[in-house]
Parts: C-alpha cells; structure tokens; sequence
C-alpha cells in the first residue's frame, strides 16, 4: 500500500482546478436509496413484478451455488464461527496488535442476517428464496416492498461474492478458503452492484464502503460505485471531461484493482495501463504455472483478461441535488470481482516462494501467512519490513521466540549489519520523507538478510516471529502485521467452512 500512497501523493499535488476526485455531494444525492425506491413503488403491481424478479434472479444463483455444493456449506458459517472461537490450536490474534482482531467471521456471509438496523440484514430475502414467505406477503406496502428488494439484495450479494470467488478459485485452480481470505482481508467482500440495478433503481447494498485509497484525493466509494466529480483532473494525465470513454474505463479499472484485491503492484505500472497490465499479468501468471493453451501466448490470454474486464464497465452520468457526478459500474459484477481476485491469486503465488523473497535459487514455498505478507506489503517492502522485525528481535529480552534472538546473536557479521542502521531506523518518523528514509536505510540491510535467511531454518523462524510475536516483541509496522493476523484466521476458518 505504500507504493500507491506514495504515488497518489505526488498525483495529489499535480491536481488542478480540484483538491479530490469525488463528487460535491454525498452518494445518496446521486445513487438510488430506501426511500426513493419506496417512492417508486406506489403501484401494488409495481412491488409484485419488482419483488418476484429480485427473489427469481436470488434463486437461480442459488441454485447454481447448490449444484457446487456450496449452498450447503454457507449455512454452517455461524456454527464455524463458534468452533472456530472456542479451538485453541486455531490461529490466534496478535496479543496486543490493535486490527489484527477479526470482530465478526460471517461478515457479509451470512444469508440470514436479522440485524434490521444494519445493512446487513438479509433474513427476508432469504424467507422469499426458501419459499417460506410469498411474495404477496411483502407487497402490502411500498415501504414493505421496498424493505423486501432491499434484504433480497444483500441475500444475493452474499451468494455473489461466494460465486465470484469460486470462479477465481476454478480459473486459478486455487483452494476456495484462499480466494476468499484474500478477498476478506483485501477488499472487505466487496461486491458492487451490476449497472442496469442502479438504472433500475435498485440501491446498492452497501452504504458505508471505504476506498482502498484512504487520502484527500479518493474518488467516493461508499456505496461501491465508483462516483467521481464529472471534472475531475489531473495535470499531465487523466482529464474525466476530455478522455475517452476506454480512458474512463481502464481508469475505473484500476481502482477496482485496488479496492478489491489491494493490487498495488499493477497500480504502481507505468501508463498505458492495458499495456502494463498486458505485461504484469502474463508473468505472474507464466511464474506461478500457468501453460496458455496451444495457439495462445500468456500475454494474449492476459489482453483478453483486461479486455473482458474493461468492457463491463459503463459510465453513467448522475443528476444530484445541485451537482452532477460520473458513476463507473460494471454491468457484470461477478466477471468483474472473479477476474480481479484471479489476478489478485496468481500474484500471491508468485510472491509465495522462498525464491520470490530470498532469490538465490531457495527451493520450497512460504507459509500462507508470509506469502499473503509478501502480497499485502509488496517486493519493494517487504525487505524493509524483515529487517525490522530482525532488529526487534535482536534486541528483545522476551521469553518467546529466543532460538531467532539466539541465531541472530550467534552471527556477529548479521548483528553489525542491524547496530549500524539501529539509531537511523528506531526513531520517531513523523513524516513521509522521514518514513522514506528510514525505509531506505532498512533496505540497505536486505541483501545480507536474504543470505543469512537462506541458511538452515531461520526462515521458519523469523515466520513464527511475524506471525505470533506479541506487540511488546515487535511493535512495528503494525498495519501490515494486523492484515497478517486477520489473514491468518480468516483462512482458518473459511477452510473450516468450506474444505
């Protein structure tokens, strides 16, 4: 995540004529909410032919789930999570580690969610799905109708998101738990509406989405359309009046990239993006396994893969209260979240060897945390990290993880490489170019890690020392160690759902 920042700190001060990307107005002044579409159910017909296609389009996925055998293992997720909470030998939290706490594991998965006062709440759909409501049940009432379409949405949401990630999983050949704590960790579940929903009135099923790009210039994502302000700009580069709409498009894409998946490596590629990724693309693919079919090149199938992609969005111009705004909506959700967690898969896994993180020809791959911590922190960080984290250890006095102290001690070459940067890199950094310095001088150290990782077990080490060490052990770069804490869990407990 740095790279981005970095980078949307420089795009940040080349802006013109506007200090951000988003819209002058909240979300819900330009997309459709609860009470405009009661509003536009006044007509008893109306709710019955809007309720009846909501619920018909629910039950065709979940039919398609239920031939994967997948429909079945959804109901268990409340009972997985109280095994998962009550097993000691699960992946625990970071003792200490504020973030590195899952609060809720059924998070947007469960399909009878009661919780009215949330956006969460799904138990009505699901009712109508099951049959054990009728459709004419929820139609005494515009707002009735309303509340019905809306629980539907969500109800199908969850059955998306599960459906996207199995046809990663299948296009990747990866085990499904994978996919989704990528998915989970990364993009938060995210599911956007499908284009001709919002034209048809329909909200979406979120309202209090983040962007991936939490600073002044991010485009508005709250409710997962992606909303910018129809003269959004940036000196030397993208102009939303003037480009074109593939412009528009392979932009939107990009941030898609980000928000689902934290693609900040393809973000960091240099323009044209469909190009770069044409290039990112095919080598991770090609690294991790992957043989095109005869008659096909990797980069081809990787062309094919962004066009596909690409073409799903549709720009919809949006009245407000006293602005206008741009939307970005895919008109194919599922293609749009499966192909990017695909992508998001096959980049973890060429991150995922020793030989991607140590070079020299290491055999063998990392533990699941360490190749999703090599994913979320990025090759160009991941160096700075490791070194910190051996800094910490040789200095700590814990009783935990001594045999990594003990090694680190033992080599008197590794032990001056770590004194000689301590003061310049354990310093209060309060601002970026302090933090860009004190990365750099880590990074010096990095090659000498690498070698000295490579011997005997040290690795495993230095795993466990990431994975378990208390906040008090290692209190460093604690975003990136939350995120691994999450992972960790998360992917426990989802092959506990779904394995």
């Amino acid at each position: 995540m740095q790279i981005v920042i970095s980078a949307l700190e420089h795009l940040q001060a080349a802006l013109k004529g506007r200090g951000a990307l988003a819209p002058d107005e909240p979300a819900t002044a330009y997309l459709p909410t609860s009470a405009r579409l009661a509003a536009s159910l006044s007509a008893p017909a109306e709710r019955t032919r809007v309720v009846t296609e909501r619920r018909d389009a629910a039950m065709q996925r979940l039919a398609q789930l239920d031939g994967l055998g997948l429909a079945v293992k959804l109901g268990t997720v409340r009972a997985a999570e109280q095994a998962q909470r009550a097993d000691a030998g699960a992946p625990q939290p970071i003792v200490g580690l504020d973030g590195g706490q899952v609060r809720s594991f059924i998070e947007w998965l469960a399909l009878d969610n009661t919780l009215e006062s949330s956006q969460r709440a799904n138990h009505i759909g699901r009712d109508l799905v099951l049959g054990v409501r009728a459709v004419a049940s929820v139609c005494g009432s515009a707002d009735a109708a309303a509340q019905a379409v809306m629980h539907l949405r969500r109800f199908d949401d969850v059955l998306c998101r599960v459906q996207a990630a199995q046809i990663a999983a299948s296009a990747t050949d990866t085990p499904l738990p994978e996919v989704l704590a990528l998915y989970r960790v990364e993009g938060d579940l995210a599911m956007p509406p499908s284009a001709p929903s919002i034209g048809d009135g329909i909200p979406s099923g979120r309202f209090d989405a983040l962007s991936s790009i939490a600073i002044e210039i991010s485009p508005d994502m709250s409710h997962l359309v992606l909303l910018l302000h129809p003269a959004a700009r940036v000196a030397g580069g993208f102009d939303l009046a003037s480009s074109s709409d593939e412009a528009i498009h392979e932009a939107a894409l990009l941030y898609w990239c980000l928000q689902i998946a934290g693609l900040d490596e393809l973000i960091a590629q240099p323009a044209p993006s469909s190009a770069s990724f044409k290039t990112w693309s095919a080598a991770n693919w090609t690294a991790a396994g992957a043989v095109p079919p005869a008659g096909s090149t990797a980069q081809q199938l990787a062309e094919r893969r962004w066009r596909a992609m690409r073409e799903t969005m549709r720009i919809v111009a949006l009245a407000g209260t006293r602005s206008s705004a741009l939307a970005i909506v895919p008109d194919d959700p599922l293609l749009l979240v499966a192909g990017v967690l695909a992508e998001g898969v096959m980049l973890r896994r060429r991150l995922g060897t020793r030989a991607s993180l140590l070079g020299g020809g290491a055999a063998g791959d990392l533990s699941a945390g360490m190749q999703y911590l090599h994913y979320h922190a990025g090759a160009d960080y991941i160096g700075a990290l490791i070194v910190r984290a051996l800094l910490a250890s040789l200095r700590g006095h814990g009783l935990g993880h001594v045999a990594l102290r003990q090694a680190l001690r033992a080599d008197l070459p590794m032990t001056d490489n770590l004194a000689n940067i301590e003061t310049a890199v354990t310093g209060p950094a309060p601002r970026r170019a302090d933090r860009d310095r004190q990365t750099a001088t880590l990074l010096t150290v990095w090659p000498a890690a690498q070698l000295w990782l490579r011997d005997g077990n040290r690795l495993d080490l230095l795993t466990r020392f990431l994975e378990d060490a208390k906040r008090e052990d290692l209190d460093t770069w604690r975003a990136h160690r939350g995120n691994l804490s999450r992972y960790r869990q998360l992917l426990s407990y989802y092959q506990r759902v779904f394995s």
